[in-house]
């Protein structure tokens, strides 16, 4: 019984629904259209100048990291152990930039 009563509702709801008027969809405007395909263009161009200049820190990030390394190991049986510990912090510091660099691509 219960059924038969939620299924009038339900066709009584819907017909309440479908006589209801519906709204225009207006289209927008065709300035604001070119002007927005104009911005997006423009900042594809953007990206595409500035990737180079990117990959460019990267590579020097990388060179610094890898001078480091290098001072560190040849200068590994004169470096006090306090001096030795700062200079692995701050490489581990770079290799974590370094990463989130890579991954917010």
């Amino acid at each position: 019984m219960t059924d038969e009563r939620d299924d009038e509702l339900i066709a009584a709801w819907m017909q309440e629904f479908a006589a209801l008027p519906l709204e225009k969809s207006s289209l927008p405007d065709p300035a604001y259209l070119w002007w927005k395909a104009q911005l997006l263009r423009r900042w594809d161009a953007q990206r595409t100048v500035v990737a180079p200049l990117e990959w460019g820190e990267r590579v020097q990030v990388a060179t610094g990291l890898g001078g480091a390394v290098v001072l560190l190991a040849l200068s590994w049986p004169h470096v006090p152990i306090v001096a030795t510990g700062v200079l692995v912090l701050t490489a581990a510091v770079a290799a974590g930039w370094w990463r989130q660099s890579l991954t917010s691509d």
